[in-house]
């Protein structure tokens, strides 16, 4: 970003001096709409600090689950994708990370690494009822 500095002294004299600035912050992440446990598939919300460009859903790194539906909602800034923990895992936590780099702001900074997890723990199932056996009353 460019600066004009215009200055006037007390006797009416001007000087002006132009300089850059260069913004060095990185973008940070935030991912919300994770509660500590699910029970099925669950929305995550991945907001960025500073509208980015070139994430996209082969940016995600999921452990122990898979990610669809993965929409941009507010241009390069909010995003939301689907998260769903593979069967095979009840019990265990399933984690998203958003690797640092994965965007890049309009100065060129890539973005801060985030991370989030959650445990699936499906639905109980009631347990079947044995038949009764011979001599016991019911």
């Amino acid at each position: 970003m460019s600066v004009k500095v215009t200055a006037k002294d007390p006797y009416g004299s001007m000087a002006s001096a132009s300089f850059d600035i260069v913004v060095t912050a990185l973008p940070t992440v935030t991912i919300s709409g994770l509660g500590p446990k699910i029970a099925g598939p669950v929305t995550a919300t991945i907001t960025f600090s500073a509208v980015v460009t070139g994430f996209a859903e082969a940016d995600l790194a999921i452990t122990r689950g898979t990610a669809s539906d993965f929409t941009e909602v507010t241009t390069g800034k909010v995003f939301t994708v689907r998260l769903t923990l593979k069967s095979e895992f009840n019990g265990r936590t399933m984690v998203l990370t958003i690797p640092a780099g994965a965007a890049m702001d309009v100065n060129g900074n890539g973005n801060k690494r985030a991370k989030a997890s959650i445990v699936y723990q499906a639905p109980l199932r009631p347990r079947p009822r044995s038949p009764p056996h011979p001599g016991t009353p019911r």
